[in-house]
């Protein structure tokens, strides 16, 4: 058991994935393929996941969750997952193995499947967190990814419907996890009118565009609602050059919040074989090997972070970028 609720934001390449503990239970927020969230779950000792959540349907945010499932090694109690027509279209797709992976684990009664995360969903506990579920509305998600929203003809799709989780403790706002939200399920956040204010956001889509809207009105709209102090890209070296500047020039023109990146964008250091990874936590990071970490995993205390700015848990970072990023977007 944990002396003080914790988050990690764990360094998983491309993809998302966040472990909340607290008061001995367990939740995770997302899980992309590879083995960092294992490595993280065995070197913390962690068997038992109580909460698992999935934010949407795609590859980089449940690929991972089906091996939890069915190892042997883990027991999940509860998966909080919304269907998606869109996907599992082959015995192959992540997704379509996810399915198989939960009739495998349901059949030995070991898990619980609750299919609705809607802004209507009751908190969720993870010990003394609260998880709010701030979006999709009820009427996106009985749309579902692949039809029209219900005042023009927008067409939704996973990203529309994904689930908005604000983390609460001591009645504040600690982090939103917002999936790969687009402009369609942003503005329908915002029309629920729950809180959203946050100290850390993990910005979606990695730091990549924002779908069906320009990206300075979603950074604008996003910002202003979540007043974040620290914004963190979960974002890989080696895919699609996130984040991109258009989008840290978005943030900067609506928020003075500070920014880091799990992996160390090419835009801001095209060679890294020099640089040094002692000021990385002592978590797993997916980049760690081959020199890819800029603040890589990172793991926040939530008693600390309610007395102190975020930026204080990135001081080892902020040393890091001085000495080996010299045009870095996060300093831009």
């Amino acid at each position: 058991m944990t002396a003080s609720p914790e988050v990690l934001i764990l360094d998983v390449g491309h993809g998302n994935c966040s472990v909340i503990r607290a008061d001995g239970s367990v939740c995770v927020v997302d899980a992309p393929v590879g083995t960092t969230l294992l490595e993280t779950l065995r070197l913390l000792k962690i068997s038992r996941i109580d909460t698992i959540i999935l934010s949407h349907a795609d590859k980089d945010h449940v690929a991972g969750v089906s091996t939890l499932l069915t190892s042997e090694k883990f027991e999940v109690s509860t998966l909080y997952v919304n269907a998606d027509s869109t996907k599992g279209r082959g015995s192959r797709s992540p997704w379509y193995k996810l399915r198989v992976s939960i009739k495998i684990a349901r059949q030995k009664g070991k898990l619980t499947v609750i299919t609705a995360l809607t802004s209507d969903s009751q908190p969720i506990a993870i010990g003394t967190v609260l998880l709010e579920v701030l979006a999709p509305s009820p009427e996106l998600i009985l749309g579902g990814a692949g039809s029209t929203g219900l005042n023009d003809e927008t067409q939704l799709t996973s990203n529309s419907t994904s689930a908005v989780i604000r983390v609460v403790y001591k009645r504040q706002g600690m982090f939103l996890f917002p999936g790969d939200l687009d402009g369609t399920g942003l503005d329908s956040m915002i029309a629920e009118g729950k809180k959203a204010k946050a100290k850390t956001l993990v910005f979606p889509h990695h730091g990549g565009l924002p779908g069906n809207a320009s990206v300075e009105d979603f950074a604008a709209k996003l910002c202003k609602h979540v007043h974040p102090e620290l914004i963190i890209f979960s974002n890989s070296r080696k895919q699609f050059s996130n984040p991109r500047p258009e989008v840290i020039s978005s943030i900067r023109k609506v928020s003075s919040s500070e920014i880091a990146c799990t992996q160390l964008s090419r835009r801001c250091l095209e060679v890294a074989d020099e640089v040094s990874d002692g000021h990385l936590h002592d978590l797993p990071s997916h980049g760690r090997k081959d020199k890819s970490c800029c603040a890589g995993s990172l793991r926040f205390c939530l008693d600390n972070l309610l007395a102190s700015n975020p930026r204080s848990c990135l001081f080892p970072h902020e040393e890091f970028v001085s000495t080996y990023v010299h045009s870095s977007l996060c300093k831009s």
